[in-house]
């Protein structure tokens, strides 16, 4: 088994979630253009695969978020 973390940074040129449509006038939100995340996580090797956690935070994506996106994810993978 093994732990791992690390931290991605990404500039956002456009969102179309938060900015709205490429081609006409829609509602959208004030953004930032830098947005962060930090990983933590843990995987055990078996003979039949690996079973893994992830923890990820993702920082503010638009200037209302009021708090930072927080996400789990377990991953199964089978040798074969």
């Amino acid at each position: 088994g093994y732990v791992f973390a690390g931290y991605e940074a990404r500039l956002v040129g456009h969102n179309i979630f938060l900015d709205g449509s490429t081609f006409e006038a829609s509602p959208g939100v004030d953004r930032n253009v830098l947005v962060g995340d930090f990983f933590v996580g843990a995987a055990a090797q078996f003979w039949v695969g690996q079973v893994s956690f992830t923890y990820q935070q993702r920082g503010r994506e638009y200037e209302t978020q009021e708090t930072p996106q927080k996400i789990g994810s377990i991953g199964l993978s089978l040798n074969f």
